[in-house]
């Protein structure tokens, strides 16, 4: 709890079940990533089965490498109120994950697993979520502001008092049965 472990190389690292709460990662490689989010084929992503990062602070420095959650499995993960600002988190399994509350400012989640993740209240401002898979997702009360939602999957998600201004869609994004109640 309340670690630093900023700019650490933990890709192929085994952390299931390890408590970070509070800890900061900032810069930390635990994904399979390039800088620019194009996914790594000679790498191993770190085991991350039942770790919790509560109110952990991943957000990528200003300089330096992005932190790197990429194709890691953070199933069921408590994320809440931690902060992922920046981060590069492609293809990561965040399927039945809290990141309620949680700062996604510029995260890119494309083609992630997200299913029935919690993410109420949280700040996905700028974020994108292009090609993932959000089916059943709670969203109640989120900033969806400049989120790009191309060809993501969001059927049965629940937007209800999500505030949703200049995002992107396109025919590829399927909405079907996701509640917009107040939003």
């Amino acid at each position: 709890k309340d670690a630093i472990v900023d700019a650490a190389d933990l890709t192929g690292a085994i952390l299931n079940n390890v408590v970070l709460d509070g800890a900061s990662l900032r810069g930390a490689q635990l994904g399979c990533c390039d800088n620019s989010g194009n996914l790594l084929t000679s790498c191993v992503p770190a085991r991350t089965l039942g770790m919790s990062m509560g109110g952990a602070d991943l957000s990528s420095p200003i300089s330096g490498a992005k932190t790197d959650i990429c194709q890691t499995g953070l199933k069921g993960a408590n994320l809440a109120e931690a902060n992922l600002s920046g981060v590069l988190a492609v293809a990561t399994d965040l399927r039945e994950a809290n990141l309620a509350g949680a700062l996604l400012i510029g995260t890119n989640l494309g083609e992630a697993y997200l299913e029935a993740v919690v993410m109420t209240g949280a700040d996905l401002d700028g974020a994108t979520f292009e090609g993932g898979d959000a089916r059943s997702a709670i969203f109640g009360n989120a900033n969806f502001q400049n989120v790009n939602m191309r060809d993501a999957y969001l059927v049965g998600a629940d937007f209800s008092s999500a505030w949703i201004e200049c995002s992107n869609v396109n025919l590829g994004t399927n909405m079907t049965d996701a509640n917009f109640t107040g939003a």
